[in-house]
């Protein structure tokens, strides 16, 4: 059975596509060149087969979900897994990664740990500005009195 299927890469071409004919569901734009999947009728979904496209597609989060996810949780900033804060402090620790971020501004918490606030983004309710090293300032002052 032969059935027609226009390219997913909008180059405005499409093909009749032999069914019984090809074993693969992957077409070759006779234009572009570049390949569709006519089961799919999307681009060709590389290294995986149609059953795992379903398999895949299945497990992606509605629309609903998705927009309960936006005002809910935020992203760990190394792995992107969706956290949800429901109490406590601003310190947070991915349960995924382990990596710990400030929920605020997502700065990296080994780097204030170390270092100190400044390292929030200046935004940030926890942000604190270096503090103004006064030894060196009076030392540069001395020196330009005595020039």
């Amino acid at each position: 059975m032969t059935e027609f299927v226009w390219c997913a890469h909008e180059c405005g071409s499409g093909q009749l596509h032999d069914l019984e004919g090809f074993s693969s569901p992957e077409v070759i734009c006779i234009k572009c060149q570049l390949r569709t999947c006519f089961t799919h009728r999307t681009i060709w979904h590389t290294g995986i087969t149609c059953a795992e496209y379903d398999l895949q597609q299945s497990q992606l989060p509605d629309d609903g979900t998705c927009a309960w996810l936006d005002q809910n949780t935020k992203r760990c900033p190394q792995c992107r897994w969706y956290i949800e804060k429901n109490a406590g402090c601003n310190e947070m620790k991915c349960r995924r990664c382990h990596h710990k971020f400030c929920w605020e501004c997502q700065a990296d918490y080994r780097i204030i740990s170390r270092e100190g606030k400044s390292n929030h983004r200046s935004w940030c309710s926890h942000y604190k500005p270096k503090p103004v090293n006064t030894t060196d300032q009076h030392q540069t002052q001395r020196w330009c009195n005595v020039q």
